[in-house]
């Protein structure tokens, strides 16, 4: 499963305003529905020379991190518990 089509309008339109070159990446997952490898982006602060580049990249890697629609080959919840670990 993946999104629908007005979920996936709304995103792509998002990406779109961002105007980033992290939210052309996540639009061209979302257009060919590489949900693996759109959950899988990360941001870090370091890779980038303002503020607001980097709120920019997160906006756009983080918008849809929480949507459960995705089928994943992942199992999520150790995923989550392994990621909670690490953060400790």
């Amino acid at each position: 499963m993946g999104l629908t089509p007005y979920v996936k309008s709304v995103a792509l339109s998002y990406m779109e305003a961002l105007s980033s070159p992290r939210s052309l990446t996540v639009a061209i997952l979302i257009r060919y529905e590489d949900w693996d490898q759109l959950t899988q982006l990360s941001v870090d602060p370091v890779h980038y020379n303002s503020a607001l580049d980097f709120k920019s990249a997160a906006c756009a890697t983080g918008f849809l991190k929480k949507f459960n629609g995705f089928s994943l080959p992942i199992d999520v919840r150790a995923l989550t518990i392994e990621k909670c670990w690490e953060a400790e």
